[in-house]
């Protein structure tokens, strides 16, 4: 499978001043972003938005109010708050389709492993070999 990146490369022609500020809101966001994702786990809906599979943007958004009073992000323009749900709306959204195929991976196996388990315990209770079991069972699936 073959995977392609995609990157953007800009020259930016600005004053030292201007990349400074630059710089100080590249920062800022990144370090907001990161509370987000430290922040949305501990929400009350969490467990609810793991099963649907998305996070909800309203909490998100809620969650950003006192992150844009905070000292610490205050002064960033609207549009890198805007950027900041999205960013963690998207990455949690990318986790949790994750999980859930790694949950149904797991439930498959589960599923294989207990039928594999009731075919040797069943050997194991009976006179018949864990061969006739599964030349049996190979019998009735071709029946159906």
């Amino acid at each position: 499978m073959r995977k392609e990146f995609r990157t953007a490369q800009a020259l930016l022609c600005a004053s030292d001043e201007v990349l400074q500020i630059l710089w100080e809101y590249t920062e800022k966001h990144t370090l907001l972003v990161n509370e987000l994702f430290i922040e949305v786990p501990k929400h009350l809906k969490f467990e609810q938005w793991k099963q649907k599979g998305t996070v909800a943007r309203e909490a998100i958004e809620k969650e950003i109010l006192p992150l844009k009073q905070s000292v610490r992000f205050a002064g960033l323009p609207s549009r890198l708050y805007v950027s900041a749900v999205f960013i963690t709306i998207q990455a949690y959204r990318a986790w949790l389709k994750q999980q859930s195929i790694w949950l149904w991976q797991l439930l498959g196996h589960q599923k294989w492993f207990d039928t594999i388990s009731s075919g040797s315990k069943l050997a194991a209770e009976t006179d018949f070999s864990f061969k006739q079991i599964q030349a049996r069972a190979h019998e009735v699936l071709e029946q159906t």
